[in-house]
């Protein structure tokens, strides 16, 4: 079955993506953008919850953390390089990352936001977002097909069942309500899998030709730890939690549409900057080291998130406007 696998990811390499990248290398800079698609996920919550449905944004924003919490889980599972980590009919890395290939996080954020926010209205705009999403990462060197695929699967199931079995109406908003600190005590099975996986991750040593693969032609060399990076995607992703359990306005208290043409570009034209810079603030005076204060400056840093969006920016949009 591996040797299976490592057939499919070689054909892939030398008949997909390497073709692809010469093909669509002039639109290499439009690459560089979509290469952000977590963060343009993350400025689609906000803009959504101050500008267009505010309610909507409160019920469904959970999927963020609960996508890229699985995603960690899933790739510390199964463990599989990304096409610019083997030497063997290389393709060029345009992203760096030290975390592993299966399934894409990118397209698990994206197929998962696009789906709850307007895949009813609109499935034929998450369709093309999911496309053009899931061809920008096969560019970048950084997933295979089946990468794209499954991460698009698993963000639309997971939609799907938190929509299906209402885990906002049946499980988040009952604690926001009468004990918040409750959605803390729900999440510690999956804190228990995640330090699980992450010590067995110990007893596993990855091949050093991942590493100077992923680092060819590049100016500076970066260490290919992806235990430690699984570890800092979740300890971002449940700062997040954390912070939104705390920030988070029941429904009845969500923020009101702007009512005047003003109002809406000040809301997306200072808010996002104000997100954005927070967020960038605390990742800049974030030491490195130690690892618990690197790790806990990860967390205030996406935590950052949502106060911003629902205390301190509408606090500076009720002042303005």
């Amino acid at each position: 079955r591996r040797r299976l696998l490592e057939g499919v990811c070689e054909w892939q390499r030398r008949r997909v993506i390497r073709p692809l990248q010469r093909t669509l290398r002039p639109l290499a800079r439009i690459s560089t953008i979509l290469n952000e698609a977590p963060l343009l996920i993350v400025l689609l919550w906000t803009s959504w919850y101050w500008c267009v449905g505010p309610r909507r944004t409160i019920r469904g924003i959970w999927l963020v953390p609960l996508c890229e919490i699985l995603n960690s889980q899933l790739k510390q599972y199964f463990r599989h390089p990304r096409p610019g980590w083997i030497a063997k009919y290389p393709v060029k890395l345009r992203q760096w990352s030290a975390e592993y290939s299966f399934p894409s996080s990118d397209m698990q954020l994206v197929a998962s936001g696009c789906s709850f926010l307007f895949g009813d209205d609109h499935p034929e705009s998450v369709a093309l977002v999911i496309f053009i999403v899931g061809i920008n990462r096969l560019f970048a060197g950084a997933h295979y097909i089946h990468d794209v695929l499954a991460g698009t699967v698993v963000g639309l199931v997971l939609t799907e069942v938190y929509v299906l079995f209402d885990i906002y109406g049946n499980f988040i908003d009952p604690c926001l309500r009468h004990f918040r600190f409750g959605l803390i005590i729900l999440s510690l099975p999956i804190c228990a899998m995640q330090w699980y996986l992450h010590a067995q991750a110990g007893a596993y040593i990855d091949p050093k030709e991942w590493e100077e693969k992923a680092n060819r032609g590049r100016r500076k060399k970066y260490a290919l730890n992806c235990r430690e990076a699984h570890l800092k995607q979740f300890t971002g992703m449940y700062g997040l939690f954390v912070f939104l359990v705390y920030f988070m306005p029941l429904e009845s208290h969500a923020l009101p549409l702007p009512t005047t043409n003003f109002e809406f570009y000040v809301r997306v034209l200072i808010g996002q900057p104000l997100v954005v810079t927070g967020f960038l603030v605390i990742m800049i005076l974030s030491p490195p080291r130690p690892a618990s204060i690197m790790h806990l400056g990860r967390a205030l840093r996406f935590g950052s998130v949502p106060f911003t969006v629902f205390c301190l920016a509408p606090s500076i949009f009720g002042y303005l406007c």
